[in-house]
């Protein structure tokens, strides 16, 4: 019997019973794996960490995109930092776009993506997405453009992701747009990370919006989505989807007070 475990804390684990390994490629950046797992379907991991499975990647991807196109109403010019699985290009182009950056640091992460899961890697052969093979941070330093939405579909804050929680990242994302939504973690193991971004968040952007999303196979089960918003946050479009609705999205702001972060 084969098993692959992530390693989430130092004292907890998660184990996921494997049919088969599928793919697996170490680029200069990270170590890329796709297994055809019993109970999630394929899953991709990076350096041993879950990014995503076919069974709940739809929960993940519609709640980092579809409360922040509600608080806009529309969508023309969108940027997506990290994200070159394709799940996120995949929810905004429900919106029908005109322009969608994508900024991925891995190539092959693409590459593994259209081959293993075309469900969300054929998106990115869309006219209106625009592939950019950049680190995200260099890429915000130097353009010159605007966007409506910046989306920042990064991996945990350690190693490569890290930068895209600091300050100065914020900062330069702050230039070129009025609304910014990352994933935040876990507020149930990572608490003090989101203190921080929060903090940082928040000497920019006059609102912060933070809800969270049940994702099985994620840290501790509850994750955590923050959106920085320089108007006032209210719900201006209605659509509803698998996991995200309107209500959905209303019941997710309303934090238990365990896991409150008051930056």
């Amino acid at each position: 019997m084969n098993w692959v475990s992530e390693l989430q804390t130092s004292g907890l684990k998660i184990s996921f019973r494997i049919k088969k390994v599928l793919y697996r490629k170490r680029s200069r950046y990270q170590l890329i794996e796709v297994f055809d797992t019993y109970e999630f379907g394929r899953m991709m991991m990076l350096d041993r960490k879950v990014m995503l499975t076919q069974r709940d990647e739809f929960i993940y991807h519609e709640m980092i995109v579809h409360p922040s196109v509600a608080l806009l109403g529309e969508i023309k010019n969108v940027l997506v930092i990290g994200g070159g699985d394709g799940g996120t290009v995949r929810e905004l182009l429900k919106y029908s776009p005109e322009k969608i950056t994508l900024v991925e640091i891995d190539r092959f992460v693409v590459e593994a993506s259209k081959k293993f899961f075309p469900e969300m890697g054929k998106v990115l052969d869309n006219p209106v997405v625009d592939i950019v093979f950049d680190d995200g941070a260099e890429f915000v330093k130097k353009t010159e453009d605007r966007y409506d939405l910046v989306i920042v579909d990064s991996t945990d804050p350690v190693g490569p992701g890290e930068v895209l929680f600091s300050e100065e990242f914020i900062s330069h994302i702050f230039r070129i747009t009025d609304v910014v939504a990352s994933q935040t973690e876990s507020p149930f193991l990572h608490r003090e990370i989101i203190v921080q971004y929060h903090k940082r968040l928040k000497k920019f952007f006059k609102n912060i919006v933070f809800y969270t999303a049940n994702i099985p196979t994620y840290p501790s089960g509850v994750w955590s989505f923050t959106i920085g918003v320089n108007f006032e946050p209210v719900v201006r479009l209605k659509r509803s989807f698998q996991y995200y609705t309107p209500d959905v999205f209303e019941s997710a702001r309303i934090i238990p007070p365990a896991f409150r972060i008051d930056a």
